[in-house]
């Protein structure tokens, strides 16, 4: 024979005792209830639904947990977003190296040096040891071209 449950009634469920109290009457006796489709969307998103066992009185109290996994998802999403804009407005860093050709390239072209112009135009023209410019690098192309390179 098999035996069923009885299924437990409302008034038998377990009661929570905890430091809040009904705003009401003040009794720390309450217990869980459902929300209504009347609720609005963010007291059933962010609270938990209860009702005194002596008032009747229904009220609702912070759902600390996900308050805090929203708050933690809210702050990373920020980090991420500035870490996001510092990688798209950072100046790039121009390799020592980079930035010693290219003056010595200058100092020669300057002076007349057909290569020398040439090869300014080129790391004028990469970004490579200065600031990206394609104007300047196309001057420097026709210096270059001017002088036979």
């Amino acid at each position: 024979m098999i035996k069923l449950k009885k299924k437990p009634d409302a008034d038998s469920a377990p009661m929570v005792k905890s430091t809040a109290k009904c705003p009401k009457c003040g009794s720390e006796e309450y217990r869980r209830t459902t929300f209504r489709s009347t609720d609005p969307f963010m007291v059933r998103t962010f609270y938990k639904a209860y009702r005194c066992r002596k008032c009747r009185y229904r009220f609702f109290l912070m759902n600390t947990l996900i308050v805090a996994w929203c708050s933690i998802v809210a702050g990373l999403s920020v980090l991420m977003s500035i870490a996001w804009l510092v990688q798209q407005f950072a100046i790039p860093e121009l390799a020592a190296q980079d930035i010693a050709s290219y003056n010595r390239a200058v100092d020669r072209a300057q002076s007349g040096d057909g290569a020398a112009e040439l090869q300014v135009g080129r790391l004028l023209g990469e970004g490579r040891g200065t600031v990206k410019n394609d104007k300047e690098a196309v001057a420097w192309f026709k210096k270059a071209a001017i002088h036979g390179n």
